[in-house]
């Protein structure tokens, strides 16, 4: 092995450590998510409350993205928060 490669490899370990909490988030989510669909898809009497919380947690997640992205929210018109001069109210 040369040197190159020997460091390169002794920087992996950081360089994993960095993606494991987006894996993590990733299985957890799946792993709470199918479940849920499964009884939602089954039961009438839970489909009501898996519904409500899913779309809690999307309207939560959305608004952060929608930010995230420089939109502002209170904004009728979905101008950038930079763009107020280009939309359609002053």
């Amino acid at each position: 092995m040369n040197d190159n490669f020997r460091e390169r490899l002794s920087e992996l370990p950081d360089y994993l450590a960095g993606h494991l909490t987006p894996i993590s988030a990733l299985i957890l989510g799946i792993a709470i998510s199918i479940p849920l669909g499964v009884l939602a898809s089954h039961s009438e009497r839970a489909r009501g409350p898996v519904l409500a919380v899913a779309s809690l947690v999307q309207t939560k997640h959305g608004g952060r993205l929608c930010r995230l992205h420089g939109h502002d929210l209170d904004d009728d018109h979905g101008a950038r928060t930079g763009d107020r001069a280009h939309s359609h109210v002053n």
